[in-house]
């Protein structure tokens, strides 16, 4: 008996470990298997937003595209610059959105 209760505490510390790890992955998923899940399309940036915080501009760009379902959708992107914006309007991107909520969306920028 002396032996099982010298491992109780390993047991008990690696199903926990388990427990902990498997509810980050599941809480995570969504952001982790995003790309596997998501459907891409051609967009393009139709205009730059500016925005200023502690007396620096930023530039968000502002990008179009049209879902598989022939849906448009306008959308300001997360990414930002500082200064002047990177790329010109008209300028390719590739955007990755999800099909059962097209709001979630990411950019790759091609230039």
């Amino acid at each position: 008996m002396d032996d099982m209760s010298s491992w109780a505490p390993y047991v008990i510390a690696i199903i926990l470990c388990v427990a902990i790890l498997g509810i980050v992955l599941w809480r995570l998923s969504p952001i982790l298997f995003f790309k596997m899940r998501a459907l891409s399309v051609q967009g393009k940036i139709t205009n730059w937003m500016s925005m200023k915080d502690k007396g620096v501009t930023y530039y968000y760009p502002m990008i179009e595209f049209t879902d598989l379902n022939g849906t448009n959708h306008n959308y300001r992107a997360d990414e930002r610059c500082e200064g002047r914006p990177l790329y010109p309007i008209g300028s390719n991107v590739v955007v990755h959105y999800d099909k059962n909520n097209p709001s979630n969306v990411k950019t790759t920028y091609t230039v």
